[in-house]
């Protein structure tokens, strides 16, 4: 790839987060790069934000440092311009998976796969499934 890779604001954050972890525990870019199996020029991009730590590392990381991760995103403030881009995106997909054309669709299958139970008592089974999860 060419030209300077833009780093998305929530890596910086994590990343400084993860610096900050490992200083206050005095540990090493090598130390801190074993507890997640990668090298330490690895474990220095995701402290700089260049690279994106995975939920499984991160998840991981924070073991090893006795932390949840939750730790790792605190003090973030989305900006404003990319929340609602995320609630656009959310709201754009929500919207078309529950349509009204797809909720028909929907019930028209389960009208039939009703319609096909072979008897009373499977259809009673059903009925106690689905009031459970109302």
């Amino acid at each position: 790839m060419c030209g300077t890779a833009i780093i998305d604001p929530i890596d910086k954050h994590i990343g400084n987060k993860i610096r900050e972890c490992r200083v206050r525990a005095k540990m090493s870019l090598q130390q801190t790069s074993e507890i997640l199996s990668v090298s330490p020029g690895q474990l220095s991009r995701y402290e700089s934000g260049e690279n994106r730590i995975n939920a499984g590392s991160l998840f991981y990381l924070a073991r090893g440092f006795e932390l949840p991760v939750s730790w790792f995103y605190e003090g973030f403030d989305i900006s404003n311009e990319r929340k609602r881009h995320l609630e656009n995106v959310v709201h754009n997909s929500l919207r078309k998976e529950y349509s009204s054309s797809t909720l028909s669709e929907l019930t028209s299958s389960m009208l039939s796969l009703w319609e096909s139970l072979p008897n009373n008592r499977q259809r009673r089974k059903i009925l106690e499934m689905l009031k459970a999860f109302a």
